[in-house]
């Protein structure tokens, strides 16, 4: 079997903080959305280099959707059998993906969710209340089984990251996350939901602007009225 597991880092440099002890026997991969200065970065990161299994990916900013197309680009470029992507924040339990690739052999997407048994979230304020009726409002317009759209705890066949990069996901952003699952559901590829445990965040500040918010409404009537698929 050959994985590829991809880290997106955050513009506090916490990337570095990835719990890499965990993946000695795993080949990752880390790609960096760039926020700040690279050079400041590339300094606290060197270290990772080091690390035969993990390789650095580099690049300007273009937002958070095209760091995970560069992921899909990437895993089939070097024939890669399953992807597996997660935040670099700590929030995301890399020992949960040995449960993301026993269900890739069953399923073509398999997506981490914090709203069915057993998955919790430990999200605090204003960002618990969006997140979790974000995901009630997106079930229920999409007509969906599904309780999680936005989690970027996820997991690919080769079949699915084909079909992605071979049809224009139109979102950007953060918005990208929910409209990919649309685009599956659509396209009646196999979907998994297995319950995640989504940590508060440990390190580093939350890069989602409060636009998004509308962006992703806006984006989910589109789709859901003027259907591209």
């Amino acid at each position: 079997m050959k994985l590829a597991s991809i880290f997106f880092g955050t513009r506090q440099g916490y990337a570095n903080k990835c719990q890499s002890e965990h993946w000695d026997r795993f080949h990752a991969t880390k790609s960096i959305d760039f926020t700040s200065p690279k050079l400041n970065y590339l300094k606290r990161a060197t270290h990772l280099n080091k690390l035969k299994f993990l390789k650095l990916i580099t690049r300007k900013k273009r937002g958070i959707h095209s760091a995970h197309i560069l992921a899909y680009q990437y895993a089939i470029k070097n024939n890669y059998e399953y992807l597996v992507t997660l935040d670099c924040d700590l929030q995301h339990n890399v020992a949960d993906i040995k449960r993301f690739i026993k269900e890739l052999k069953f399923n073509n997407f398999v997506i981490g969710s914090r709203y069915i048994l057993n998955g919790k979230s430990y999200l605090k304020g204003y960002r618990k209340l969006l997140s979790y009726y974000g995901n009630k409002f997106l079930k229920f317009i999409f007509q969906s089984k599904l309780n999680e759209f936005t989690t970027s705890f996820r997991g690919f066949d080769k079949k699915t990251l084909k079909l992605l990069l071979k049809n224009k996901i139109k979102s950007t952003n953060y918005s990208f996350f929910m409209e990919v699952v649309y685009f599956l559901i659509q396209n009646n590829i196999k979907v998994r939901e297995i319950p995640i445990i989504f940590n508060e965040r440990s390190v580093g500040l939350s890069k989602i602007p409060r636009l998004e918010i509308f962006r992703t409404f806006f984006n989910s009537i589109r789709l859901k009225f003027f259907n591209y698929y």
